[in-house]
């Protein structure tokens, strides 16, 4: 005959593994990281459309404000790019961007609302020569898009155009190219842009780690992701460093006071 106290025991051993099952600390290592908390992430770039440019003129009454030369560029003949304010906007000086060559004038879109804008000459490995149109669109927005001439096509084509709360170049993983990165919100989200032979990918941050916000962050000289969010209850912090196709898990960075 079976004692009573063995049923019992048999009740505490089930309360027990109950317990465990249904408490998330339990899964936890001492570093505070969670078991099921991948330590590589994928990254899945997709392309950014490359675009002809549209022909068009700047309207009636505007005022070119600056006119950069496009040295040594290829395609039909002398080529510029010109900046033009809009009088009739209600902006303080909505400044429109211009490609003219020996063909036609071609439309690069709006690149500043508070005028004037920047054009540098770039190189990316497997590319013509590119040129980059950079301006403020507002207090806390900028504007960046990228052009170069498709020989094959024999045309002008747009490769990028980008409106973020921030933009800047890094090289991300110390391969000596420089990836895009734009900014979203505070502390909202990070999209980063890499060079592809005759494009641009992009993918999302916060989408790819699947996190509340991203960013990021410099420390030393290393570049590092910044996910912050949430893991059921409790507020959550991890750090990865870009390493082309994924992001790979870093040791947790001490926070600075």
């Amino acid at each position: 005959m079976r004692k009573p106290c063995d049923n019992t025991w048999v009740l505490i051993g089930v309360l027990i593994l109950l317990i465990c099952h249904a408490c998330p600390g339990a899964a936890s290592t001492g570093t505070g990281e969670l078991n099921h908390e991948p330590k590589t992430v994928p990254l899945d770039f997709k392309p950014v459309p490359v675009a002809p440019l549209r022909m068009a003129r700047p309207g009636a009454g505007w005022r070119r404000a600056k006119r950069t030369e496009l040295k040594g560029a290829p395609g039909h003949g002398r080529a510029a790019i010109q900046l033009y304010v809009n009088p009739h906007s209600e902006m303080v000086a909505e400044t429109h961007a211009f490609l003219e060559d020996a063909k036609g004038c071609y439309d690069l879109g709006t690149v500043s609302c508070f005028g004037g804008a920047e054009v540098r000459k770039t190189h990316r490995p497997g590319a013509n020569t590119q040129w980059e149109i950079s301006g403020t669109m507002g207090a806390a927005c900028d504007c960046l898009v990228i052009i170069q001439f498709d020989r094959k096509k024999n045309r002008w084509v747009r490769l990028l155009r980008e409106e973020a709360n921030n933009t800047e170049q890094v090289d991300l993983d110390g391969d000596g190219q420089k990836e895009i990165v734009g900014y979203f919100g505070v502390g909202g989200d990070v999209v980063i842009y890499r060079w592809n032979r005759d494009h641009f990918e992009s993918v999302d941050i916060a989408q790819a780690l699947r996190c509340d916000r991203a960013d990021i962050v410099q420390r030393g000289k290393d570049w590092l992701v910044k996910s912050d969010g949430t893991v059921g209850a409790r507020p959550r912090v991890r750090y990865f460093r870009y390493a082309k196709d994924n992001l790979v898990a870093a040791p947790q960075v001490r926070q600075s006071p």
